[in-house]
């Protein structure tokens, strides 16, 4: 829906997605392919994603570039549920009951899958 939005305003858009089914996938690819980064980066003036499953390291190769938004600090928080949790607390924000019965047994909650675990 971004990409429709953004073509009805006159906006070129390019798309890198590793999905070979993709509608809009100009560049088929993984998110870590170097070269594409590259591409992407020279070709944009500037790239977000919709997904926090882009690696963070990918981000911070595109934004030698162009603009990248969000960057990758934002999406590292958002792959880590509890470094999500842990920034969003610091940051004022209510994220419920601190004494959950994953942190009574001693136990992180499991990692996003776009961050190398299963999402919790």
């Amino acid at each position: 829906m971004f990409t429709i939005a953004a073509r009805t305003m006159g906006i070129r858009i390019m798309v890198l997605d590793p999905d070979a089914a993709s509608p809009v996938g100009h560049l088929q690819t993984d998110h870590t392919d170097h070269g594409a980064l590259k591409q992407l980066g020279a070709t944009c003036a500037e790239v977000t994603t919709e997904f926090e499953n882009v690696p963070a390291a990918s981000l911070i190769e595109l934004a030698n570039h162009c603009r990248v938004s969000p960057g990758a600090a934002a999406v590292a928080i958002a792959q880590d549920r509890c470094h999500e949790k842990s920034w969003l607390a610091q940051n004022g924000f209510a994220t419920g009951a601190q004494d959950g019965p994953l942190q009574r047994a001693g136990r992180r909650p499991a990692r996003r899958a776009g961050a190398g675990g299963a999402d919790a």
